[in-house]
């Protein structure tokens, strides 16, 4: 499905096997939005389509690109919604460039006044992939969600799950986002759930990866069980502004959250600020891996099954409060604790988060995080009427 230059709804359809290019590059092996500001996506499913065999290729799945012009005055407004995004591949082959598996979007704002917002709600985001050549000057990267440009975008309660990105440059740059890569923008995420992403080889950002700046806000999201084969973090942020509150990362390989500096880049970027409230860091070599001139500042984390805490390069500025070291005692899940749990009341209270992943509410002081354990549950009688 082509759209361009149009407001347009999809709602309840299934798009399915569809290929945007063979020989030359392709976008949106399902749907291509182009030029295009205000589009509603809804209850679709987007399944098992391709970008592109043989060339470089961005979103296996959908694609939106709208940049804000004479041609298109005027924000983006954009609602993406509970679709189920499965078994897309961004590029066929091996020897081609993929970015994009499942989603992408890219809004570009010209005018400062104009602020786009997009909302990505309660989709499911799963096994997609993209592929890179081993000869190639780019990474792979995002297998799952990927997602730039100067707009404002809004996550809440995503599924984006067993996504992969694979290979690694001749050059050294290395493939990243396995689950969902980030670029500059204004985004919060609220109750998503990324788990089980990978990198096929080498690379950062086995879970989630923030490049090129950006402010942006966690709240209750689980980062889980994502793995490269060699290195990976669950969270990568290179010259962000970054506060995750009541995170819970956990089984993510080689780090936690990885604190970049990039020190090959030529032109002048600020350092990244990141600041951590009520988390569970647990089954990873190491908790925090943090850059020269990067600031780290953790109040509330509960440390369980990790050979390092935090490591920091000269120059590298960590506060880290209110630490508890004990077993989170997950459920089967991996992410909700039990009654034995550690994280039980250990949090610190904050003004702005009054619900847990699950919409329960907080408790105070709060469990540390993403979920709230409650030794009680409401039930509601049952009223029948004649």
């Amino acid at each position: 499905i082509l759209i361009e230059n149009s407001r347009s709804t999809l709602n309840d359809n299934t798009i399915r096997n569809n290929v945007a290019s063979v020989h030359t590059v392709g976008q949106g092996g399902g749907i291509l939005i182009f030029d295009s500001s205000h589009i509603t996506l809804t209850n679709n499913a987007v399944v098992e389509n391709v970008g592109s065999y043989e060339d470089l290729a961005i979103g296996g799945g959908i694609v939106w690109s709208y940049y804000e012009e004479y041609k298109n005055p005027g924000p983006a407004k954009g609602l993406i919604s509970h679709n189920v995004i499965s078994g897309n591949i961004a590029a066929k082959v091996s020897n081609t460039n993929g970015e994009g598996g499942g989603l992408a979007v890219f809004i570009h704002n010209y005018d400062a006044h104009n602020e786009s917002l997009i909302s990505i709600i309660a989709n499911d985001i799963i096994s997609n992939t993209a592929l890179v050549s081993p000869t190639s000057s780019n990474g792979g990267f995002s297998g799952g969600l990927m997602v730039g440009g100067s707009g404002r975008y809004e996550f809440s309660r995503n599924r984006i799950l067993s996504n992969t990105a694979t290979g690694k440059s001749t050059d050294g740059i290395l493939s990243s986002g396995g689950g969902v890569m980030i670029g500059s923008g204004h985004m919060t995420f609220d109750g998503d759930l990324i788990q089980f992403n990978q990198l096929g080889s080498r690379g950062n950002s086995s879970g989630i990866g923030f490049v090129e700046g950006g402010v942006i806000t966690m709240t209750n999201v689980v980062i889980a069980d994502n793995r490269a084969q060699s290195g990976g973090e669950g969270v990568a942020i290179y010259n962000g502004q970054v506060t995750m509150m009541h995170p819970t990362i956990v089984r993510n390989g080689e780090r936690g959250v990885f604190v970049h500096f990039d020190e090959h880049n030529t032109y002048p970027i600020s350092p990244s600020h990141v600041t951590v409230y009520n988390a569970i860091l647990a089954g990873q070599n190491t908790g925090f891996v943090v850059s020269r001139t990067q600031t780290l500042t953790v109040d509330g984390v509960l440390w369980h099954d990790t050979n390092f805490a935090y490591v920091g390069e000269p120059g590298a500025i960590i506060t880290i409060n209110n630490q508890v070291i004990g077993d989170p005692r997950f459920a089967a899940d991996g992410y909700h604790i039990t009654e034995d749990s550690a994280a039980i009341g250990a949090g610190v209270p904050l003004i702005d988060v009054f619900t847990d992943i699950d919409g329960n509410g907080r408790l105070s002081p709060p469990s540390l995080g993403a979920d709230e354990y409650l030794p009680f549950k409401q039930v509601l009688p049952l009223i029948l009427k004649e």
